[in-house]
């Protein structure tokens, strides 16, 4: 089987399951959810200082795109759920097996699942980033501060930060076959850092992406971006040395 081949059948299988719709859908949710309840309590600290006991009284506006990274932390368990399955779901029934004897090039099934969820996602993204920045400026109303560079650029961020989530996912799919296990390590090489103090967990994923996120520094996006090869190295590795 072609490399073509092989990334079109990864796109049937990919869209022939209903968890694809809805772990889709429901980050399109949370983002939404998310950017809109940040917005809509920034408001109401300000127009009821009263009722804080602690609150940053400099700030009388918000960048629009402030909301919407934060909100891509949340959005990410659903894209994290979406890629894992490609992977995992193939173990849990065992499809693995058929595909593996269709296709018996172990790195060109990894390479085609990835970049098949990858672009899926990528594209999600840019569509989550523009629901994340209307539903922000449903809660922000009057309160937003719109940067039209700043904005295009987070957006940006988002797509490409989720995209490397999900290759993180994927390949964590292929080292542990199952579903708990795969979102259990992926969440703690992604929010564990971030409960983590001092200078090693600027070089962990979790913290680096979440920076990547928030500034858009190189630095960040490439210590992420060398954590997905890592695992995806490993991935590759354990696909080859194990029997499916």
């Amino acid at each position: 089987m072609t490399a073509q081949a092989s990334a079109r059948s990864e796109w049937i299988k990919l869209w022939s399951v209903r968890s694809t719709w809805w772990c889709l859908a429901s980050s399109v949710l949370l983002m939404a959810a998310c950017a809109w309840t940040l917005g809509k309590d920034f408001v109401h600290d300000l127009e009821n200082p009263a009722e804080q006991a602690v609150r940053d009284t400099t700030a009388t506006t918000m960048p629009l795109h402030e909301p919407l990274v934060l909100s891509a932390l949340l959005a990410q368990f659903a894209v994290v759920a979406f890629a894992m399955l490609a992977m995992t779901g193939e173990y849990a029934t065992g499809l693995i097996r058929s595909t593996l004897r269709a296709q018996p090039s172990r790195g060109r099934v990894l390479l085609a699942k990835v970049g098949v969820v990858g672009a899926v996602t990528f594209a999600s993204g840019l569509v989550l980033g523009v629901a994340g920045l209307a539903a922000a400026q449903l809660g922000l109303s009057d309160y937003a501060v719109v940067d039209g560079g700043a904005t295009a650029g987070a957006v940006f961020r988002v797509a490409a930060y989720l995209t490397l989530v999900s290759a993180i996912s994927v390949g964590m799919g292929a080292i542990l076959r199952g579903g708990v296990g795969t979102m259990g390590a992926v969440l703690v090489l992604l929010v564990g850092p971030l409960l983590i103090a001092g200078p090693l967990s600027d070089y962990l994923p979790g913290t680096a992406g979440a920076t990547f996120l928030r500034d858009g520094t190189a630095r960040d996006g490439i210590v992420l971006a060398l954590w997905t090869a890592a695992v995806l190295a490993a991935a590759y590795t354990t696909l080859r040395r194990r029997d499916a």
